[in-house]
């Protein structure tokens, strides 16, 4: 079982209209690393489809995500969680500016 991103608005990575959408002040910023949330197998047990979270991300001025916190639930705690963990590791490019940003990040998922 895979996952697939459907999008609703904005752009998905590479223009390929796959991918999270993203929001808010890092919505300008390259993304240097991506990692993807795995679609969890006690979501495809409970019968669950698809779904959608969106995750707030806080990140440095030198690309790191520092910070992330849940701001609507997949209803399966066990995605929720891996999207936020998978965000931890993406790396955005790194700005002048001393400054942390933030935005949110809208993972849609369908069981492949």
């Amino acid at each position: 079982g895979g996952i697939a991103y459907e999008k609703e608005e904005g752009e998905g990575l590479g223009g390929s209209g796959q991918g999270p959408e993203i929001e808010g002040a890092i919505a300008g910023r390259e993304i240097r690393r991506w990692v993807e949330p795995g679609f969890p197998r006690s979501a495809e047990d409970l019968g669950m489809r698809d779904g959608k979270v969106r995750v707030k991300i806080w990140v440095l001025s030198s690309g790191e995500v520092v910070e992330t916190a849940i701001i609507q639930t997949s209803n399966v705690p066990e995605f929720d969680q891996n999207a936020s963990q998978a965000l931890r590791k993406c790396r955005f490019e790194s700005i002048e500016e001393q400054e942390t940003q933030t935005g949110i990040v809208t993972f849609r998922f369908k069981a492949e």
